[in-house]
């Protein structure tokens, strides 16, 4: 059996020890739907859980997370999988906690205002409830027939009604959450059924929107509405994108804001009339479908006051007011997959930068210039939108057996996102984050991505019991395995691993970027221990496909792996480095003690001795004086790039990362290192290097020189 099997076993069986039996689901092939949600992402590479658990309880939620966090594992809850971000893949493996038997409607409470569910219950079946008692929950994403609760929280999901309703969190009075640790809070109030509160911070809007990277939301205390019992339809076709802004805008001048505003551009129209014929939608540029909804005397009133002032900029203006009308134009307008892929037959609708938001002014300037992107690539694209709060969604179209129409896309949904935050908008309006965004979040969020990090790492300091997609640096996948599967070699001789260099900086660039991984023992290694371990690194080299090569005895001394390299080194609490391991450096142990994350054990400042900041300076000389070992660009990246972070180290008297050595360099070193500087970091972010630039091993050896270090 193979490691990843040995490790899949041994977890179910302790998982099956806290639960029923029925709750604790391992066969490979029942694992399988587990690895996919509905994101482009999740089908080109299969992610199978460890194990997957179908609780029926908090207390049992509760107990599997505590579990994980004993022994180091991923966890990611799961609602229906309709996500579009692979927010409920385990692309770490570990345990996938899916809330299918958690489903109940607690409590309907309609002379407060009031629910009580829990988060698997399904979005429609919730209305279903709400219905006999002429309550509504506003929030509608369009996968509201499968979707469940606790994913629209943990997402802050949304649809066409957010324009004038909101998204989830503005109904998420209260939940009950399951931290990191197994512990279990209420926020909102333990025991409030109030409908506002100003006490404390609002931890409820804190966990709405955080997928999970915080905690795990088992109960949610929901505020509804009391459904209108009327609405209409205002069907508008325009000859340009811009008259649509300038009638919305017309809209609330008047003092009119509509229930819903969805857009369809001309490529949506045309879908749609393929699709549905009888539609007989206006021609042009653009449509919108603009809702009023309220009392039926106020809707007649309101769907004419509405029609009246949208024709002054529309080509053609009907509406309807009838609910079997209002019903089929929304039933056609909710079958846009459909549709879509009807008008451009062999291709396949594809779900990888689908919703953007950006102000509404800059709706028409967006999709002109991602038309012009697809048209450049070669890319079928539909798009349409929740206008009236400036939701763009691109419906990417393509053949997934094609691999450069593949590639293609890809390049096209990079460009989309880079576009929502170029015109001032959000890379996502209601589908979230997860794995296929977090890298635009620096992009988009500057320095709070950093108070995002602490938060995250106050709340889960293991950073191991809840998925941490927008952290942008979670833990590699290789070293989550390498904790769990050290602890039962160790036993109780393991004290710690810690993980540093660029993965507790902030500044990983995947397959480019190196980091410092530490492993603290209570005392050396036996004989046991050691054939144990030379077994373990043994099986892991021939079946983990993480592991690209493995060097050394027992001990790894150059981890490379598809994320990074490491160098996996063995400190014992005496203060002893295990032989064959390289020493580390003063400069290294400080960097971890400083910024360091405890993939296992206590936090590093806790157990790793103080360095000064002479021992720092003696240990940044000792580096500057090495003669630099570079061949290429990219090598001389790296070195000019550690001589600013080591200058910043000896003017400081601290160690400090990449980023901040950069920072420091481009704000204190002569300017003839700038362009270096500057070159350095581009292309250790990635950036093409021409096999015949050699400016930066040039400037390394002329910076050396001017520093006296070299001849």
């Amino acid at each position: 059996m193979t490691t990843a099997g040995v490790r899949s076993t041994a977890l179910a069986d302790r998982l099956r020890a806290i639960l029923p039996a029925d709750a604790v689901i391992d066969d490979p092939a029942t694992l399988l739907p587990y690895a996919y949600d509905a994101s482009f992402w999740s089908l080109r590479q299969q992610r199978l859980p460890d194990v997957v658990v179908v609780p029926r309880t908090t207390d049992e939620v509760a107990r599997v997370v505590k579990l994980a966090d004993e022994t180091v594992t991923p966890v990611v809850a799961r609602g229906a999988g309709t996500g579009q971000t692979g927010g409920a893949v385990p692309a770490k493996g570990g345990i996938v906690i899916s809330f299918a038997r958690m489903r109940e409607v607690i409590d309907i409470d309609r002379a407060n205002l009031q629910a009580i569910v829990r988060p698997g219950l399904v979005f429609d079946d919730f209305q279903e409830a709400l219905r006999p008692h002429g309550l509504f929950f506003p929030p509608d994403p369009g996968s509201g027939r499968a979707c469940t609760l606790g994913g629209m929280a943990a997402n802050n999901a949304s649809g066409p009604h957010a324009v004038r309703w909101g998204t989830t969190s503005a109904y998420v009075l209260g939940a009950e959450v399951v931290l990191a640790d197994g512990s279990v809070i209420w926020t909102g109030g333990a025991h409030s059924k109030a409908l506002k509160s100003s006490s404390g911070i609002d931890l409820a809007k804190l966990f709405v929107g955080s997928e999970g990277t915080l905690g795990i939301i088992t109960t949610l205390r929901l505020r509804v509405q009391p459904r209108p019992p009327a609405r209409a339809v205002v069907l508008a076709g325009y000859a340009a994108l811009e008259d649509t802004v300038r009638s919305m805008d017309d809209l609330f001048a008047a003092g009119i804001l509509p229930s819903t505003a969805e857009l369809l551009d001309t490529s949506a129209v045309v879908a749609l009339q393929k699709w549905k014929p009888d539609l007989n939608l206006p021609d042009g540029e653009a449509v919108l479908f603009i809702e009023v909804e309220g009392t039926p005397d106020h809707v007649l009133s309101a769907v004419r006051h509405v029609d009246e002032i949208v024709r002054k900029r529309a080509t053609v203006t009907r509406f309807a007011e009838d609910e079997a009308a209002v019903a089929k134009l929304w039933a056609a307008r909710s079958g846009m997959a459909a549709a879509s892929a009807l008008a451009h037959p062999g291709k396949h609708r594809i779900f990888a930068g689908e919703d953007l938001a950006v102000p509404l002014t800059e709706i028409p300037r967006t999709v002109r210039r991602a038309r012009e992107i697809a048209a450049e690539l070669q890319v079928a694209v539909v798009f349409y939108g929740h206008f009236g709060d400036g939701n763009v969604h691109t419906a990417i179209l393509i053949d997934p057996d094609d691999a450069d129409e593949v590639r293609r896309a890809d390049e096209l949904a990079d460009r989309l996102h880079k576009l929502a935050i170029e015109v001032g908008g959000t890379v996502t309006g209601e589908h979230g984050t997860g794995a296929v965004r977090s890298r635009y979040m620096r992009a988009e969020h500057g320095p709070a991505l950093d108070v995002m990090k602490r938060i995250k790492k106050e709340l889960d300091p293991r950073g191991s019991s809840t998925r941490g997609s927008y952290t942008e640096t979670d833990l590699p996948a290789v070293v989550r395995r390498y904790a769990r599967e050290l602890a039962p070699l160790l036993g109780e001789n393991l004290v710690a691993i810690y993980l540093g260099g660029s993965f507790a900086t902030g500044d990983f660039v995947p397959g480019v970027s190196d980091y410092d991984l530490m492993v603290v023992t209570e005392h050396d290694l036996d004989a046991q221990a050691v054939t144990r371990l030379r077994s373990y690194h043994h099986d892991l080299a021939r079946s983990d496909a993480d592991s690209l090569r493995l060097e050394g005895d027992y001990v790894p001394r150059q981890w490379i792996t598809a994320e990074g390299t490491t160098s996996p080194t063995w400190w014992f609490r005496g203060g002893q480095l295990h032989d064959p391991a390289p020493m580390l450096s003063a400069d290294n142990i400080a960097n971890l003690r400083t910024d360091g994350i405890a993939v296992f054990g206590p936090p590093p400042d806790a157990l790793l001795p103080p360095v000064t900041p002479d021992q720092v300076r003696a240990a940044v000389r000792e580096m500057l004086a090495e003669e630099p070992d570079v061949n290429d660009e990219r090598s001389a990246a790296k070195e000019v790039l550690d001589v600013a972070r080591s200058l910043a180290a000896l003017e400081t008297g601290r160690p400090t990362s990449h980023a901040a050595g950069v920072r420091w360099a481009m704000a204190n070193v002569d300017a003839r290192w700038l362009d270096a500087v500057r070159h350095a970091a581009e292309v250790r972010a990635g950036a093409a290097v021409d096999a015949n630039d050699d400016r930066l091993r040039r400037a390394l050896t002329a910076w050396r020189r001017s520093l006296g270090l070299t001849s």
